[in-house]
């Protein structure tokens, strides 16, 4: 459910599926596409919308992949129509069919078999790697697909778990035992989707559009990398990464860049998916072997001849691959191994160039698919589970009922990361302060990493999150980068004249700014660039930001557009600079309050479309516009001020919270969502966070509790006087 939603009925949920340039697009009307009724939105990507609706002459259900205005280029109008046109050449059950197509003034169409379900990607990302048995039945049914597309003349180019659908009332329980040559097709379970890439098999030219190679990185072939002339064994390739990937929640090769992923597909070694899943029968890995060999000749011959071993691997008969297969277990790399690992990865990036063939790969987007297809590849693998250090379960969470965490120390802060799913909260306990952070996956509902710091003292004030592997950590007078990969440590500032008393890095992890507590009363914010390289990760200072500053620095923000730095102080001035020069472009200040300040400095956020500054310290939240510097103030219904802030994910909302609870704002009409919220008995609110699509706040406090609060149980109500 979207948060936005609130101001309806907090019942309804928002459809789901990445955003894309084309958000403002108004879709079709009903009746706008002759015969065909458009009835919602079920999926959004980087060129395209589709849309679930209704054939009103055959009266059954279909779905409509709609090119967005923007996007009606001649080449992406080729695209869509040769999708149509030679998908709609195939009627098999493992196959998503296509209808229709057709060309409006204000687009172009096609209408496809509505699929309800999921895709095999959606399931990885949700629940991890499918059992063994159940991602052989897949392979086995798009095996199917890719025989009858073969068949027909046809090379799909993109086979990868988002482009296969799982029918939702498939039972693959049913296919477990010994499979007939019929058996999967009788009832079909798994269906390929998307030909958008897909060619003749008689067509001559290389595998580009006008002298692009395309495709997705992590499933491509060496031959499709390399731009050569393509046959059917360039899909079966792609499948047995796919196959790899659904057997184990991994791509087969896993790099640090595009470059390297597809160097390693032209050269490394063999994976075998039994160094992350050793329970794995061996036929897997023999399997997955011949489908990746670099050269096409040593690879199945057919679809079909791939389709006959992974049958009998379901039936627990022999395979026909010979055994003269040598599967090589990839070592893993020292640090000092990377410089070679880019020198290789360079070689073929020249190659390629001399070639003359750039690349338009689908890294991070694609065109949904039928049901909605989620519009990021698979993400790096998730972590092991680790035992709950020092927290227990008073309330389990779920998205029907709240819940609450209780840790065994005061909480400093607590941070969603920007997978939207990774939650970091830092505690201080005992009596000599030891620090502790916790990374809990709200998805699994498991802790995923954890870092102890013994030293006395060692209070957890903030982290960020530069990339998925490295998070950043305020530690008293240091900041500390942690390899979430190895867990280990490494202290890139040791402040000599003060505490690190908060970090915030910008989207592309490059750049980190520091909020410095002066131990002589003063404040600074430093800023610095983060590098990793192959002696691990390091900063390097680069200049002070916002100078004005006289007094500690308590908080730090960098936009999301990577343009500027705010911080603010503990006697009410908020600075806004640039984030490469450092140059103070504004300095604000809080209104006056009564009382001692001491809330002052701690909340500054801005919003996610960069455009507003929003500071706490006041009783009402103080907000500002980047661009012109104009002040606005919410109702002041806060008791004390405001210590903790946070942005609703799509912008529209804020909530704030004081020692008196928590309250949540309309931003555009001003008005308080609900009533407030309590849960923290009047203890300091240190942090909160907007998740799931805005269904859930998060918010920690100084009394030990970490609380889910499901925002759908609320009910609008105007805010009383």
């Amino acid at each position: 459910m979207s948060l936005s939603s609130l101001t309806n009925s907090f019942s309804t949920s928002a459809g789901s599926g990445a955003p894309c340039t084309s958000a403002q697009t108004p879709p079709p009307s009903p009746g706008d596409l002759g015969k065909y009724v458009v009835r919602r939105e079920i999926g959004r990507g980087g060129m395209g919308v589709v849309y679930e609706g209704e054939d009103t002459l055959l009266e059954r259900s279909v779905a409509i992949k709609w090119l967005v205005p923007h996007s009606a280029e001649p080449l992406a109008v080729d695209r869509l129509l040769r999708e149509a046109r030679w998908a709609a050449r195939l009627h098999h059950p493992n196959v998503v069919a296509v209808y229709d197509a057709g060309e409006h003034p204000s687009g172009v169409f096609i209408a496809l078999e509505l699929v309800r379900g999921q895709s095999a990607y959606d399931h990885l990302h949700r629940q991890g790697p499918f059992a063994w048995q159940d991602a052989t039945r897949i392979a086995a049914e798009v095996c199917q697909g890719l025989a009858a597309a073969h068949a027909a003349g046809l090379i799909h180019r993109d086979i990868k778990p988002a482009n296969i659908l799982l029918v939702a009332a498939a039972d693959p329980e049913k296919h477990r035992g010994a499979p007939t040559s019929d058996s999967f097709a009788s009832q079909p379970w798994a269906k390929l989707s998307d030909f958008g890439l897909s060619r003749s098999v008689n067509y001559t030219a290389p595998a580009t559009v006008e002298g692009q190679v395309v495709g997705t990185p992590h499933y491509m072939s060496p031959e499709q990398i390399r731009g050569e002339q393509l046959d059917q064994r360039t899909d079966l390739y792609s499948l047995g990464a796919t196959y790899f990937t659904l057997l184990t929640g991994r791509f087969p090769y896993e790099r640090d860049d595009v470059i390297q992923t597809l160097f390693a597909h032209c050269s490394a070694a063999l994976p075998d998916p039994r160094t992350c899943v050793p329970t794995l029968p061996e036929a897997c890995a023999t399997i997955i072997a011949r489908c990746l060999a670099k050269e096409p000749r040593n690879r199945y011959s057919s679809a079909a001849e791939l389709l006959m071993d992974l049958q009998s691997l379901l039936a627990g008969s022999p395979l026909s691959t010979s055994g003269s297969l040598r599967i090589v277990t990839p070592t893993v790399e020292a640090r000092s191994g990377r410089n070679a690992n880019y020198v290789a990865a360079g070689i073929a990036a020249v190659a390629l160039l001399l070639l003359g063939l750039p690349f338009v790969w689908n890294w991070n987007r694609h065109v949904p698919s039928v049901p909605v297809v989620a519009a990021r590849e698979i993400p790096k693998p998730e972590r092991p589970a680790l035992p709950p250090e020092g927290m227990t379960v008073e309330a389990a969470w779920s998205p029907q009922q709240n819940g609450t965490f209780v840790t065994d120390g005061e909480l400093e802060f607590l941070r969603l990361a920007p997978d939207g799913r990774t939650l970091a909260w830092g505690i201080s306990e005992g009596e000599m302060n030891t620090g502790r952070l916790t990374l809990y996956d709200i998805q699994r509902q498991v802790v995923v990493g954890s870092y102890t710091d013994a030293r006395h003292y060692a209070s957890f004030s903030s982290i960020a999150f530069p990339s998925e592997r490295y998070l950043l950590m305020a530690v008293s007078s240091r900041v500390i980068a942690l390899d979430r990969d190895t867990n280990q440590p490494t202290t890139l500032v040791e402040l000599k004249d003060g505490s690190a008393r908060s970090i915030d890095v910008s989207s592309d992890g490059k750049t980190l700014a520091l909020g410095v507590v002066e131990w002589a009363g003063g404040g600074r914010v430093e800023l610095f660039e983060f590098v990793v390289d192959e002696d691990g990760p390091r900063l390097q200072r680069r200049c002070l930001a916002n100078k004005e500053h006289r007094h500690p620095v308590k908080c730090v923000a960098i936009s999301p557009d990577g343009k500027s730095v705010a911080s603010a102080s503990d006697e009410g001035s908020v600075l806004l600079g640039s984030l490469q020069t450092g140059v103070t472009q504004y300095e604000w200040k809080l209104p006056e309050i009564s009382g001692d300040g001491a809330e002052l400095g701690y909340a500054l956020q801005f919003s996610p479309d960069g455009q507003t500054v929003a500071a706490g310290g006041h009783r009402g939240v103080v907000l500002w516009d980047v661009a012109t510097g104009e002040q606005r103030v919410l109702p002041a219904r806060h008791a004390r001020g405001i210590m903790s802030l946070a942005f609703s994910q799509d912008g529209k909302f804020i909530a704030s919270a004081s020692t008196d609870g928590i309250r949540i704002w309309n931003l555009s009409e001003g008005w308080q969502v609900g009533k407030k919220l309590e849960g923290h008995e009047g203890n300091v609110i240190t942090g909160m966070a907007f998740a799931r699509e805005d269904s859930l706040l998060i918010t920690s406090g100084f009394d030990r509790k970490i609380h889910f609060v499901n925002l759908g149980r609320l009910k609008r109500s105007v805010y009383e006087e």
